[in-house]
């Protein structure tokens, strides 16, 4: 499903998330593709969460 998601990409791909790397199991050329998709002039971006801060705020709120 993620590849041919990526592969059909033309304009963005965005990848956001605490953890990507089931991505990177599951397809293991994911960066050349990523890297081609980038040179033929899709924005590829990644949005990482920090867990860290999430449970900083939930713990700063109580």
């Amino acid at each position: 499903m993620w590849g041919g998601l990526t592969q059909g990409a033309t304009e963005d791909i965005t990848l956001a998330g605490y953890t990507n790397y089931f991505l990177w199991l599951d397809q293991p050329t994911y960066v050349e593709t990523l890297r081609s998709k980038a040179e033929a002039g899709c924005r590829v971006r990644f949005l990482i969460g920090d867990t860290a801060a999430a449970f900083g705020v939930r713990a700063a709120a109580t």
